[in-house]
């Protein structure tokens, strides 16, 4: 018999968003709160090197990448309240497979 743990998240339990750099593997996070608009660092602040976010996509006034429309939109979906989320009538849930240990 197999028996796996997996782990389950709402939006509201996501305490941050954490960017580690591919070159120096450094981490920095952003932690998300309601009213405050969360950013993607241009680079990385322990080693320099320059994060690309991709082409951006024409999103009304302004442009947006896939990476800055993730962070926006969990930004925005975290502001709804809880007569929004009955109305659409559905929450949305993370799932993780719990980390193994060495």
């Amino acid at each position: 018999m197999t028996i796996e743990r997996r782990i389950v998240i709402g939006l509201e339990d996501i305490k941050a968003i954490i960017f580690e750099c591919n070159s120096c593997l450094s981490r920095v996070g952003t932690t998300p709160q309601v009213g405050k608009h969360m950013h993607i660092p241009k680079g990385c602040p322990q080693c320099g090197a320059k994060w690309s976010l991709l082409d951006p996509i024409k999103y009304g006034d302004h442009d947006i990448t896939p990476y800055a429309n993730f962070v926006t939109s969990i930004e925005r979906m975290r502001s709804f309240t809880k007569e929004t989320t009955d109305a659409v009538g559905f929450t949305i849930l993370l799932e993780f497979q719990e980390p193994k240990l060495p």
